[in-house]
């Protein structure tokens, strides 16, 4: 069968591997569609060849069909609809027991700690394996790891109905984070320099900010009638931004700001890998500015990246209210395009 393996920075290649059997506890998946996240793309880079051996399959968002059943995984069948949950947790560490399973001390991230999804059959411990609706369409599966990711940040941020909310960066993660808000009931808004994503943001029904020509500040103040907002995400862009939001916050004495990702926010450089930056660096950064706005009653808390079983559950809700079902989620946009393994012929 044929995988894309990364060997090199910004070097991939096709190769032929053997196909095996799913061993005991295991299912096999056709992979259906894959998608690439921020992730994939510092390993591209080679950010990330401290932490990965090569040759590495990568690709942790996606979905397929289940092609082949190993002993002792009764629950699934042949031509079961699947995505995967790329985070295998132990359950027995510290971070496990108080529901903290993304933060796993023994975490296994599937694709960048052991192979992924960028192969043609793909056999994987059925404790990953996520049953998928009849409803949902393939293409749009590959998206529930990433929206399960904004079901966190948004569900830690307590956010309630007619809250107003800002986030600041509007790319994938960030549009994703304003439409899980926006399906929980709060008015968005989006800070975002780049005009095209402006533009695409701006046609799936958000107000959006150049904060180049806006006083960000100001306009929020104005938007929210004097009150301010009630939550921020940063999600990553740049910490002045943030700074500029947060000062109204402690003007007014409430509030709530959450980062979503790593150092990369706090030191604007674009060769910091989220993933090996050091949680304890975002933790002490975050403290900081979490000690000197308590007072003013302003919560500043970190999330690191990830989720856990209840926002996969969440991100898969096959009422006809589901968040990738919702006109204000860019599913169309941001779904895979193809996964045939003849469309990796680029790599070669």
């Amino acid at each position: 069968m044929r995988t894309l393996q990364y060997t090199a920075p910004r070097n991939l290649v096709v190769a032929d591997t053997e196909r095996t059997p799913p061993a005991a506890g295991e299912v096999q998946i056709g992979v259906a569609f894959a998608g690439l996240c921020g992730t994939d793309l510092h390993i591209f880079h080679g950010d990330m060849d401290s932490r990965v051996t090569t040759p590495l399959v990568f690709g942790h968002e996606m979905s397929g069909v289940v092609t082949a059943i190993g002993p002792h995984a009764r629950e699934w069948a042949v031509g079961d609809r699947v995505t995967v949950m790329p985070l295998p947790w132990d359950g027995v560490c510290p971070a496990c027991r108080a529901g903290h399973e993304h933060i796993c001390q023994n975490l296994d991230f599937i694709g960048i700690d052991s192979p992924d999804a960028l192969q043609e059959r793909w056999n994987m411990p059925a404790s990953t394996v996520v049953r998928l609706p009849e409803s949902m369409p393939l293409d749009v599966a590959a998206l529930v790891e990433p929206v399960a990711v904004t079901v966190h940040d948004v569900r830690r941020s307590e956010l309630t109905i007619g809250d107003r909310v800002v986030v600041i960066g509007g790319g994938p993660i960030g549009v994703l984070i304003a439409s899980v808000a926006r399906h929980k009931g709060a008015e968005v808004v989006v800070i975002e320099m780049d005009e095209r994503r402006r533009s695409q943001i701006s046609d799936l029904g958000f107000a959006t900010i150049d904060p180049r020509v806006t006083d960000q500040a100001g306009w929020v103040e104005e938007w929210a009638q004097g009150a301010g907002a009630d939550v921020v995400f940063e999600v990553p862009s740049q910490f002045a931004l943030t700074q500029a939001v947060g000062t109204t916050m402690v003007e007014r004495g409430r509030g709530k700001i959450i980062f979503t990702a790593s150092l990369l926010s706090f030191q604007g450089g674009i060769n910091v890998p989220g993933y090996t930056a050091a949680k304890s660096g975002v933790a002490g950064l975050t403290r900081a500015l979490s000690n000197e706005w308590a007072a003013h009653g302003v919560n500043v808390n970190a999330i690191a990246p990830g989720y856990t079983a209840t926002d996969n559950t969440a991100a898969l809700q096959a009422d006809a209210d589901t968040i990738l079902a919702s006109p204000y989620c860019p599913a169309s946009r941001l779904r895979p395009r193809s996964s045939k393994p003849d469309d990796w012929e680029f790599a070669r």
